[in-house]
């Protein structure tokens, strides 16, 4: 078995598209020679000629199939590029620097949600207090800015960074 058949299977579809007609021509005609020489009263090579027909049909079907999908790669990856090409690399390129204005707002505890509920990886804003009493109440589940500004430095394991 090949692992890597996704990147070959393409061009072996279109290699059989090319040779299968050479073989079907090579097979019937053998095929024809041995019922001339064997029985020639009895003729039966034209249905060897038709299944190979329908092989060679359906090598031109994977082929086509094959074809279709590249151009249609190629163009979502052309449109893709176009719409986000030059203009992606540079804001990913002052990402990775930290000099570009993306640089440092993935986890900014300004554009947090004022509600927030303690250290989580999905950031999930709590649910609206009762009363405005709640929200300093430490039983309530709400924290102040403060602390999620501390704990957004510690991290998850409480290091501070």
């Amino acid at each position: 078995m090949n692992l890597l058949s996704f990147v070959t299977a393409p061009i072996d579809s279109l290699w059989e598209a090319v040779a299968k007609p050479f073989k079907a021509l090579f097979v019937v005609g053998l095929c024809y020679f041995i019922n001339r020489v064997t029985s020639p009263e009895n003729p039966w090579w034209h249905w060897v000629a038709f299944g190979m027909s329908i092989a060679v049909l359906v090598a031109w079907a994977r082929a086509f199939k094959t074809i279709v999908m590249l151009v249609v790669v190629f163009y979502v990856g052309r449109w893709i590029y176009r719409n986000y090409g030059d203009a992606a690399k540079a804001r990913f390129d002052d990402w990775v620097k930290g000099t570009g204005p993306a640089s440092h707002t993935a986890l900014d505890p300004r554009r947090m949600p004022r509600r927030y509920c303690g250290w989580s990886t999905t950031m999930t804003p709590c649910a609206r207090p009762a009363s405005s009493s709640s929200r300093l109440d430490p039983s309530s589940g709400h924290r102040s800015t403060r602390t999620i500004r501390r704990r957004w430095r510690q991290g998850p394991t409480g290091a501070r960074s």
